[in-house]
């Protein structure tokens, strides 16, 4: 193979590579964005379902929510809701000695233990 052709197969290369790198760029750029968005729909307390959430993430952003960025924005705010509720756990939670501990149920059941 001729040096002509290897260089045109390192450019060609050289340019898939930084397209890729875009796209993964592009890529990190939306899911902080979309933390955002989760982050201020849950500080705002607003309700949302899994067909809504689209018209709710609206209020806060101009990224369009498809069908992938909808998984990942109902992922996280789940994530984040789980982490504050741990958070406010280990708060106000009774702890035990055994590691356990102790939640108040809000549906009227009665204590739980985690």
């Amino acid at each position: 193979m001729s040096n002509f052709l290897k260089k045109g197969q390192r450019l060609q290369k050289a340019a898939e590579k930084k397209e890729v790198k875009k796209r993964i760029k592009r890529m990190y750029e939306i899911m902080n964005e979309l933390d955002d968005v989760a982050i201020s729909i849950i500080k705002s307390g607003e309700e949302y379902t899994e067909d809504t959430i689209a018209e709710v993430a609206s209020k806060y952003t101009d990224l369009k929510i498809d069908a992938m960025e909808k998984f990942l924005l109902l992922g996280k705010l789940q994530n984040f809701k789980d982490n504050y509720e741990r958070a406010k756990q280990k708060i106000t939670g009774d702890e035990r000695t055994d590691g356990s501990i102790s939640v108040s149920d809000t549906t009227g059941g009665g204590d739980k233990e985690i």
